[in-house]
């Protein structure tokens, strides 16, 4: 099975360089009121093509990097560039914009709209492109069918299993081609199984071009990552790169 967003680049990525800075956090910091020092002078970068684990206990501000690093908030200091933007200088609707074409979330919720098919929803991460509907819902479709969906494309989100809501989550997330996927516990409501085949798309969709960031609390999905980042107490440890496993009793 292919499961692709976009078709990849000379360089093998899905319209972001290899290597080229795709998210930047310099020197970040967040506080909100009651709560200061949510995030504290956190730095980080994330490249073109990478898998990123970003790993922590509850707590320690996690949520708060999320919504930095999709420009769902602002940083209280510090600058943060989506690639190469630098988000501070943005508009409300430049951002807008620049989350419509530049991030795809996914989040542990699903957030799909019940009342709609898996179709529509998928189609929903096209809405602010000005494509015509029909156009939507030709790519939508295509992409459902190339991860297995194509038959349970025309029933209702609320009709889906788990691991399908999370699937349709996903393919919404792509279907602009992103340069940067953000999954957010994208197996935190998920039974092994299911977390399983949605870890496998994102791994497939990061081999064929696409830049991601998993954040998790779960080790076996950080094990998936190229690098594996910490945040703890507000603060980013930039890790190193994923050890593969050995066998057991190998030194």
């Amino acid at each position: 099975m292919t499961f692709s967003a976009a078709a990849p680049s000379a360089d093998g990525s899905a319209g972001v360089s290899a290597f080229f800075p795709v998210l930047e956090l310099d020197r970040v910091s967040k506080s909100y009121p009651g709560t200061p020092g949510a995030l504290r002078d956190v730095s980080l970068t994330v490249h073109g093509g990478e898998l990123i684990a970003i790993t922590g206990p509850s707590g320690s501000g996690k949520s708060t990097l999320v919504h930095l690093m999709a420009a769902l908030d602002r940083p209280t200091t510090g600058e943060i560039r989506i690639t190469g933007q630098p988000v501070a200088r943005l508009g409300d609707r430049a951002l807008a914009g620049l989350r419509a074409y530049r991030i795809g979330m996914v989040f542990q919720q699903f957030f799909l709209m019940d009342q709609l098919t898996a179709i529509e929803n998928v189609a929903t991460g096209l809405l602010y492109r000005g494509i015509p509907a029909a156009a939507r819902r030709r790519a939508a479709a295509g992409l459902l069918c190339r991860i297995g969906l194509a038959h349970r494309m025309r029933h209702k989100a609320g009709q889906l299993s788990g691991g399908e809501r999370q699937r349709v989550a996903i393919a919404r997330a792509v279907v602009g081609e992103p340069a940067i996927v953000i999954a957010d516990e994208p197996t935190g409501n998920l039974d092994s199984a299911s977390g399983a085949t949605v870890m496998r798309l994102l791994t497939q969709l990061n081999a064929e071009g696409t830049t991601v960031v998993i954040v998790t609390h779960d080790p076996a999905v950080a094990a998936a990552a190229h690098r594996q980042v910490t945040i703890r107490d507000g603060q980013v440890h930039p890790g190193t790169p994923a050890q593969p496993a050995t066998a057991e009793g190998t030194p």
